[in-house]
């Protein structure tokens, strides 16, 4: 089959950004299968690129794509597909502009308005519109009366391959700062200047601490004036435009990804960044959260086997969302649960989400949350939770109190508090989760797992702002001046 290409987005990662990205690994894919594919490239360039987005469709109207099957990225091909007859045409939307321009300003938004005018008539002639998110699929169906029916969710690729040879090429930087990376295209919409203004937050607290931007765009001289008004020097680089070898080298010497963008229509640099292995921060917002819950299901799916212990620690704050809750629960071979309450998500945050847990560790109020029991014996609540989860376990820390534990027996013991000092109390609970999570896959006894989670809860006390972790030999010591 003939495929004919028609976009006016430049045909180079440094301008065509994400959108390049995807047409090139289209055009690839559709090759391999042995298609014919003609990519009809933008060859006038005026300096103002929403002309040379009307003369591009002028000229596809005044010479028609040759194919089978025409696919126009975005708003190309608006004028071409007023002809009758024509070929079949699919409208594929890598962004909807009238979405991209509600977080622009000035002359910029107006251009994208005028845009995203000519892109409403282009799914409006279309045979079929293809989104890469759901995201997208709503915002588009809303802002351009496109019918459900004619819309179909086809989330963009990543060639893993490739970029699993990349970064095995990449040449890692000396380690010793600690990095951030960012990649975008610079829009207002992807809020690299908030990450600016995280940089001088974070140098204060994080010595030697790096921010890396990679990209360019219509924001570069903003972002670069407000680099120079907060004094970052190299806090903050801004790398500029790389070549793909070098954002390769960039992802594997980097400790995480940062990008806090409002709006992506799917978010490329976000799978690429998981491919590399980065802990991924971000907003959210648009279609981030689908991009990183399909590669953090897709990781769960292909990680646990090799793991006898997978520990949740759910502060809900929504990356644990239900579909990656799900995997976990049907996943892990062994699986230790946390939910914690806090102000932004009280009542909301149950250890009731989950469908299965093999051992539960949470205070007495968010037990008593999840049961909605204010006033009953803790040792029933535990036999409730226990009982809904499927548990092997539960621990119920109780603060001066200590903890109540139940094992698989049904046997619960009370184990007191061993802290004579408490400095601060954030963190005491993972502590105690992350120590006796073991314990229990190891099926020790309950009461020796509840006095082991008891020690280590006292010496985290002690530790101001998890400044630092409760290391092995203290605690041996802990324990040995405990039982003499």
């Amino acid at each position: 089959m003939r495929f004919a290409l028609l976009t006016s987005t430049p045909l180079s990662p440094t301008e065509g950004s994400g959108t390049f990205v995807a047409i090139d690994g289209l055009a690839r894919g559709l090759g391999a299968l042995g298609h014919a594919v003609a990519v009809r490239p933008l060859r006038l360039r005026t300096g103002f690129h929403t002309l040379d987005r009307y003369l591009y469709n002028a000229g596809a109207r005044l010479v028609p794509p040759a194919g089978d099957v025409v696919v126009g990225v975005d708003l190309d091909g608006f004028l071409w597909a007023r002809r009758r007859p024509r070929p079949r045409f699919i409208v594929m939307l890598k962004g909807v502009i009238a979405d991209e321009a509600r977080n622009e300003r000035g002359l910029v938004r107006a251009l994208l308005l005028a845009q995203a005018r000519w892109e409403r008539l282009n799914t409006e002639r279309a045979d079929r519109v293809i989104v890469p998110s759901r995201y997208s699929a709503s915002v588009a169906a809303d802002a351009y009366a496109i019918p459900p029916g004619k819309i179909a969710v086809v989330p963009e690729p990543l060639d893993l391959a490739e970029w699993r040879r990349r970064f095995a090429a990449a040449g890692r930087r000396a380690p010793g700062r600690p990095t951030v990376l960012s990649v975008a295209r610079m829009y207002p919409r992807k809020r690299l200047g908030d990450l600016l203004q995280a940089a001088a937050i974070l140098r204060a607290r994080i010595p030697g601490v790096q921010i890396r931007i990679v990209g360019d765009g219509p924001e570069s001289r903003h972002l670069r004036a407000l680099h120079a008004e907060l004094g970052l020097g190299d806090a903050a680089v801004l790398l500029g435009q790389v070549s793909r070898a070098q954002l390769a080298v960039e992802y594997v010497s980097a400790l995480c990804f940062c990008l806090p963008t409002v709006q992506e229509g799917f978010g490329l640099v976000f799978a690429e960044a998981m491919a590399a292995g980065l802990p991924v921060v971000a907003c959210r917002v648009a279609a981030v959260p689908e991009v990183v819950e399909d590669r953090v299901v897709d990781h769960i799916k292909q990680t646990p086997a090799p793991y006898d212990l997978v520990i949740a620690v759910d502060y809900g704050h929504g990356f644990l969302t239900p579909r990656v809750v799900t995997t976990l629960c049907e996943k892990a071979p062994f699986l230790a649960v946390n939910t914690q309450a806090n102000s932004a998500n009280l009542g909301y945050n149950l250890i009731t989400k989950y469908p299965r847990a093999d051992y539960v560790c949470i205070d007495e109020p968010e037990v008593r949350l999840a049961v909605h029991d204010r006033w009953s014996p803790v040792a029933e609540l535990v036999d409730k939770v226990k009982g809904l989860l499927g548990a092997r376990a539960v621990a119920v820390t109780r603060g001066h109190l200590g903890s109540l534990v139940c094992g698989e027996d049904g046997a619960r013991s009370e184990v007191p508090v061993f802290s004579r000092e408490v400095v601060d109390r954030v963190g005491a609970g993972d502590a105690y989760l992350a120590v006796t999570s073991p314990c229990v896959a190891a099926a020790m006894p309950m009461d020796v797992v509840g006095f082991i989670g008891n020690a280590v809860g006292a010496l985290a006390v002690r530790i101001v702002g998890n400044r630092s972790s409760v290391e092995p030999v203290p605690l041996y010591k802990f324990i040995t001046a405990l039982l003499k």
